[in-house]
């Protein structure tokens, strides 16, 4: 009878624990990001091209972003809309969070007013 009791405690512990640490996990720009992959359109074909020491681009809280080169900016994050203002380079992109993966996102090249920028289409693929 004590062991049954016992039994119960823990494995109601063990649910709690489990429910406690399998929060759900929530996207954020903040961090790290490594250029990976380009997808894009040649007008006949898709293609993806994997790309090795892709660029880095590091967003940190106050909305000041670095480059690969060390090269500070800023940034603004509004819905998918994303503006990368380094010297000299205004930069502007759609901003697409993968839905099982918050450790990659997609950053498709726009206009200052946010049109399409490359004709068949392109984006580049982060991770963190």
């Amino acid at each position: 009878m004590k062991s049954k009791y016992i039994m119960k405690i823990l494995t109601l512990s063990l649910l709690i624990i489990i429910c406690i640490s399998c929060k759900s996990k929530e996207f954020s720009l903040i961090g790290k990001w490594i250029c990976i992959e380009e997808h894009g359109n040649n007008g006949a074909n898709d293609f993806i091209h994997k790309i090795e020491d892709g660029d880095v681009l590091i967003f940190d809280s106050n909305n000041i972003v670095t480059d690969k080169r060390g090269i500070k900016g800023t940034y603004n994050l509004k819905g998918d809309s994303l503006q990368i203002d380094l010297p000299d380079i205004p930069n502007f992109y759609i901003l697409r969070k993968f839905k099982d993966d918050f450790d990659k996102i997609s950053l498709s090249p726009r206009t200052s007013d946010y049109n399409i920028f490359c004709d068949e289409g392109c984006e580049f693929i982060y991770e963190k």
